[in-house]
């Protein structure tokens, strides 16, 4: 495996403003800054009005197993919040947990839940990951 690693000054000079961009380049970010699972929390990357990555990553493990609407409301409205005092534009959701690569059906709905709040919040979340036993994962659109 050849793997790279970005420094954050060099990383935060680098638009990503496609999905093909996501999807390769920014993998590589978030595989060196959240990198492999240790434990089950989810990451909130913040991105410019220039889609370059914010110096602002913030860990969240106080997610119940299974929230409730109103947990996952209240977290979504914790990332907006963040968002909006930093004058981030985007955001990038992370899933850590150990464990393969593919997602279960609980999971999905959560990220799909945490994704529709943090957009019904006025923020754009621009791409999940799941960060789990063996690297970095981008989650298909279909598939959050």
């Amino acid at each position: 495996m050849n793997s790279k690693i970005i420094p954050a000054e060099i990383a935060a000079q680098i638009p990503r403003r496609t999905d093909t961009d996501i999807d390769t380049d920014f993998a590589e970010l978030v595989s060196s800054l959240v990198g492999v699972a240790i434990r089950r929390q989810i990451w909130l990357l913040f991105f410019d009005e220039g889609d370059c990555p914010m110096p602002l990553i913030v860990p969240y493990a106080d997610l119940d197993v299974d929230p409730s609407e109103e947990e996952i409301a209240k977290y979504a409205a914790l990332a907006c919040g963040i968002a909006r005092t930093t004058g981030a534009a985007g955001i990038v959701l992370t899933w850590e947990r150990p464990g393969g690569a593919a997602l279960d059906d609980s999971e999905r709905r959560l990220l799909r839940a945490i994704s529709a709040g943090i957009a019904a919040g006025g923020v754009t979340v621009r791409a999940v990951f799941v960060s789990h036993d063996h690297g970095v994962a981008h989650v298909a659109e279909e598939s959050s």
